[in-house]
């Protein structure tokens, strides 16, 4: 498949898996001579997964359900094709030190990403990568305010109190179930979207309650089946898309 988000996803695993393989290979070769075989390729895809805070069965189905999901939203024409490329470990590395360093100083992450000339265009903030570093750090503090990632891919928990001012055009938010399924929509309910440019968003099934949208830009975003009791969208410009019933399953990949 060579949708930016399915590529992005597995290919950070399978590097990162071979990354280590290749770590305890040397590890295993220095302390034994070479007299032991080096670790099998799934015995580091478990102990891999177990960094992530998963099973290995449980993230695979995680992947596959995303990567259908993302699949049937490009073919049925309800998301555009990503104009940024498929991941690139640099690139990605880059990527995710800027988040590390944004949680570890409490900063916004956008902050940073500008004083290193990185960009998250196209970045798949996915449940597993949020999984890793919350072992690591408080993620009260994210701060995704003036958050440039047009076309990216923003998974429920990484709905932050504050989106003020980013860009997000094109954004798609999802969540995924224990069941296991994917659907669209986050919870980000009392969350702060003023002045964001939110044009072609995805935000399907979102729990949208109190939120504010004042002066954001809407044209082409999808509210359809999101609950929007009291949210505020004062001084908001465009034509959205609302309406649909909440449950429609026709929108979720079930595993």
């Amino acid at each position: 498949m060579s949708n930016v988000f399915f590529a992005q996803s597995q290919a950070v695993f399978h590097y990162e898996t071979r990354q280590l393989r290749n770590r305890l290979r040397e590890a295993w070769v220095s302390a034994q001579h070479g007299r032991r075989k080096p670790p099998t390729l799934k015995k580091c895809r478990e102990m891999l997964a177990d960094e992530y805070g998963y099973g290995l069965s449980e993230l695979l189905v995680i992947q596959e359900l995303t990567g259908r999901f993302v699949e049937r939203n490009s073919v049925e024409g309800k998301w555009v094709n990503s104009p940024y490329p498929v991941w690139r470990p640099g690139v990605y590395y880059r990527q995710l030190m800027a988040l590390q360093y944004a949680l570890e100083h409490r900063i916004p992450v956008q902050q940073v990403a500008s004083k290193h000339g990185v960009s998250f265009a196209g970045f798949h903030f996915s449940d597993l990568l949020m999984c890793k570093l919350s072992q690591h750090y408080r993620l009260r503090y994210l701060d995704l305010s003036g958050l440039i990632a047009p076309f990216s891919m923003i998974h429920d928990l990484w709905t932050a109190p504050s989106f003020e001012n980013a860009d997000l055009r094109h954004a798609r938010f999802y969540q995924t179930y224990c069941d296991p399924s994917v659907s669209p929509g986050v919870v980000a309910a009392d969350t702060n979207f003023d002045g964001a440019d939110l044009r072609h968003a995805d935000f399907r099934l979102s729990y949208l309650a109190r939120s504010s949208f004042c002066r954001a830009r809407v044209d082409g975003t999808d509210f359809r089946g999101a609950d929007m009791t009291r949210t505020r969208l004062i001084g908001a410009t465009g034509r959205c898309l609302e309406g649909e019933r909440r449950g429609n399953r026709d929108w979720f990949i079930f595993g």
